[in-house]
């Protein structure tokens, strides 16, 4: 049996790290503190927190909230500061606001009953506060600390059956001195800096002894999957002041097991079961989760109840998925992460919460969604560890999560840590050890960021994860610095951040290319398309988006950041597609260059696969705001260019160039061989005349590469052309993949590469696509009323259709959420696309319009309603 220390503060029991549980939540004896808040800053509210905690203390002048809520987005709820993310909006918000403490007050009601105990627990304040029950402070701001703690509070005896009284003081935010959550160059600080309640807090009343923090271990004899041994473990408590005899019963599925121990008067102990006590956690042929793409992802649900006397004194309960993950570094000292026994190139994005980080369980459904129509399988998080919904959910999508601390704040900033914070990031460290253990989707912990901590701090985290059972591998950082206490990392963070050519991801001389695991790499800028500027930003910003490359741009980061300018993205546009000449041509010329970058990024990655690489994460996957740059998608969820390069290079069976040599060559990204399939290369130059074709049958083994063809030498080609690459097998198509190509291809000046782009010597000449002919496809589209569609492409014309974007609207133009299977559609002429989409099955069909419009395609709108047969 293992004792565990009870700290008392102030009349109340504070558990660091205590939780219920992962999973279905609240427990039938919980109570969830979200609405009927009231929060006023107290340069306003005046009155003492024993007055306000007292039931019945008027609020009529107070802000209406919920919790979880920052103060900032409790009062933009509340309206006082609308379309704060619209233009420079936010820079309107007086920070003197937040300088101050706040308050959050509200009241709950009781049930009468006698011997029951009463827990309060605060599941995250941002950064500290003192709390008040029924007139009494019950921890001060010098106890509750800590953006990443959870805190466990014995209410029992300041509670009574009836009306209590809840007030919690937050107190304002440092971000240079607290270990809290900042945005770099990321996006602007939120004026109050996220100070606040921004996780759940929740009432519990149980008997005598407490069950929390179940956890569920998997251990299987790799590379056997046929079998499977878990170990179950949670925490008992005994809250009262004699020894309590206790019955533990664990259960998922078929499988019940149950310990008897006697618990002396406030005694903790941790209660275990595995396979040698308790034969049925020895499973055969077990349902194993795995990624996205590589199996099923079933999830087992445990539940834990300790009884006393016969009767239920506490149940905690958690989601789990049966899965082992392993990592370790190959032969060129490059991070593998293997899930089962097998490795998985991570193919991810950086996760970025809201910036008030406002909880929306709907919103980050589509976009963990988003993630896997762009055929990702993982999302890291870099200081902002989100809520307990978002893992539920990507373990339900078999997304994997690389969780972290924050860089280039006070969490790296370590020489100047207090004793505080020592207490702080350790007990933050343990809160989420224990939150974030049972969730299959994520695999790993990275202690630090761009800098592994030093030693002490390092050896800290690592006990607190150990503590914890943590039962996946943990990096010293997301870079090459790795750590005594943790090893060499096996990744890197080489960037780049800012406009490279596509060829840059395939040749070794650039530090970011397309070996090893990058965990931090993007071509930067990533602009939405013309309906949703026109959204976010006034007409000044956007004149001076296109016209002024120095323009210092209010989305695009901080203001202080070098990324806030488009001065290279535009350099490489002018040059390489030719200067546009109005708004709408920037923002096509935009996702053009968008595309082709992230397409030649992941597909660099995939192709190395059989050689070199192991994971990217693109910098980033989504954005906090309306954002300009480092994103696979808008802040609308609305695609871009970015958003079909990487769905093109991400496909399961994917036929892709390699701009190094040349070469096609045929990625598999399933769990079983290809079977025959036949590719074909052809060569078209911008008029649509056919000048080159070769074709072959391969077979691709399962998680394999194949380079089939190669393409003529450059002399021997048009100036301009359009490489189309199709697979296909038996006549059913697999893959389409079109490039456009100059005889004469960037060139990267690998000499004088910094952190965060390496220079372009020369631009391939592009320019001449600005003279294509005007090609007029035939469209068609149809719903089957259930939310699937289709549109049916079809290039009648003798000309080249060149990046044509479909858009489905209302009858009056409102963008209409679409999830396409396919954009930025090129033809050549007599050629055919069939494009799927999915939209809300309750979205009305009636008045559903289908535009399209295109580089050298004018713009169309048709009803939806017609497919061609």
């Amino acid at each position: 049996m293992t004792i565990a220390v009870v700290v008392l503060l102030t009349g109340a029991v504070v558990g660091l790290g205590v939780r219920r549980g992962n999973g279905p939540a609240p427990q039938p004896a919980t109570m969830q503190l979200a609405d009927g808040w009231s929060i006023a800053s107290t340069a306003d509210a005046t009155a003492s927190g024993q007055e306000i905690s007292t039931a019945g203390f008027g609020t009529e002048t107070w802000a209406a909230a919920q919790v979880p809520s920052t103060v900032l987005a409790a009062l933009v709820a509340d309206g006082e500061y609308p379309n704060l993310y619209d233009g420079t909006n936010v820079d309107r918000v007086p920070t003197s606001r937040f300088a101050v403490p706040w308050w959050y007050r509200t009241e709950f009601t009781l049930a009468d009953d006698p011997g029951a105990h009463t827990w309060l627990h605060l599941d995250g304040i941002n950064y500290r506060a003192q709390v008040w029950v029924n007139g009494r402070m019950l921890a001060g701001s010098d106890q509750i600390v800590g953006t990443y703690r959870a805190f466990d509070l014995d209410v029992t005896t300041a509670v009574h059956s009836g009306v209590n009284a809840l007030a919690i003081r937050v107190d304002p935010v440092d971000v240079h001195r607290d270990l809290t959550i900042t945005w770099i160059d990321w996006n602007p600080l939120a004026p109050d800096a996220g100070m606040g309640i921004w996780q759940p807090a929740w009432i519990s009343r149980t008997g005598p002894v407490t069950v929390s923090d179940p956890q569920v271990e998997t251990h299987l004899p790799l590379p056997d999957t046929s079998s499977a041994d878990l170990t179950i473990s949670a925490t008992v408590r005994n809250a009262s002041d004699e020894t309590q005899a206790t019955d533990v019963r664990a259960a998922f599925g078929d499988v019940t097991v149950h310990r008897s121990v006697d618990l002396p008067a406030g005694a903790t102990a941790t209660v275990t079961f595995d396979p040698t006590t308790d034969p049925a956690l020895h499973l055969t042929d077990p349902p194993l989760w795995w990624p996205y793409r590589d199996g099923a992802q079933p999830i087992e649900h445990l539940s834990v109840t300790a009884s006393v006397d016969g009767a239920v004194s506490d149940t905690a309960a958690t989601n789990f998925g049966i899965r082992e993950v392993t990592s370790e570094r190959t032969a060129e000292h490059h991070r593998q992460f293997s899930v089962n026994g097998v490795p998985v190139l991570i193919r991810g994005g950086g996760w970025a919460p809201d910036m008030l980080l406002r909880p929306e369980p709907e919103r980050t459904d589509r976009e963990l969604q988003l993630v896997r129509d762009l055929g990702l399988n993982a999302v890291r998080l870099e200081g902002k560890l989100e809520t307990d919904h978002f893992y539920d959910e990507a373990d339900r999508l078999g997304i994997l999560v690389l969780p972290g601390w924050m860089c280039c704040d006070h969490w790296q900033e370590n020489e100047h840590w207090t004793r505080e914070d020592y207490t702080v990031a350790g007990g933050s460290m343990s809160t989420q050890a224990v939150r974030l253990r049972n969730h299959p989707s994520v695999i790993a912990f990275l202690i630090g960021s761009d800098t592994s901590p030093p030693p002490r701090i390092a050896s800290m985290y690592v006990r607190a994860l150990r503590g914890a059972d943590w039962p996946d591998p943990i990096l010293a950082s997301a870079s090459q610095d790795g750590s005594a206490a943790t090893g060499p990392t096996g990744v890197k963070m080489t960037g780049p951040y800012d406009w490279v050519p596509p060829g840059y991801w395939y040749d070794p001389r650039g530090p970011g290319a397309a070996f090893g695991f990058n965990t931090e790499t993007s071509a930067g800028a990533s602009i939405p398309e013309l309906e949703s500027l026109r959204r976010f930003m006034t007409p000044g910003e956007l004149h001076a988006l296109w016209t002024d490359p120095t323009a210092r741009q209010s989305h695009a980061g901080t203001g202080a950041s070098r990324f806030a300018t488009f001065r290279l993205f535009d350099r490489a546009m002018a040059a390489r597609l030719g200067r546009p000449t109005s708004l709408a041509r920037y923002v096509q010329e935009a996702q053009v260059l968008q595309y082709e970058n992230e397409r030649a990024m992941f597909e660099a990655f995939s192709r190395n696969r059989a050689t070199s690489s192991t994971g990217l994460i693109q910098w980033m996957l989504d954005n906090a705001w309306p954002s300009l740059h480092w994103n696979l998608f808008d802040w609308y969820l609305e695609p871009n260019g970015s958003t079909f390069g990487a769905m093109e290079a991400n496909r399961p069976l994917h036929v892709l160039y390699g701009y190094d040599d040349r070469s096609v060559s045929v990625t598999n990204d399933t769990t079983h061989a290809s079977g025959s399939i036949t590719v074909h290369a052809d060569v078209f130059d911008t008029s649509g005349r056919h000048v080159w074709s070769a074709s072959t049958e391969t077979s691709v083994p399962q998680d394999g590469v194949r380079t089939v063809l190669r393409l003529p030498a450059a002399s021997a080609l048009p100036d301009l052309y359009f490489l189309r690459l199709e697979l296909e097998s038996g006549g059913f198509p697999l893959d389409r993949n079109t490039y456009w190509l100059a005889r004469t291809m960037d060139t990267s000046d690998f000499a004088h590469s910094q952190w965060y782009v390496t220079p372009t010597s020369t631009y391939a000449d592009m320019r001449a696509l600005q003279d294509l002919s005007v090609a007029q496809p035939q469209i068609g589209s149809c719903t089957d009323g259930r939310g699937e569609g289709r549109v049916d492409v079809r290039n009648r014309t003798d000309h080249v259709v060149f990046f044509l974007r479909l858009r489905l609207t209302t009858a009056d133009g409102a963008n209409v959420p679409t999830r396409w299977g396919a954009g930025d559609v090129t033809l050549m002429p007599g050629e055919s696309r069939a494009v799927g989409f999915h939209i809300d099955p309750a979205t009305p069909i009636d008045g559903l319009r289908l535009s399209a419009s295109g580089w050298n395609t004018p713009a169309s709108t048709t009803a939806v309603g017609g497919c061609f047969p």
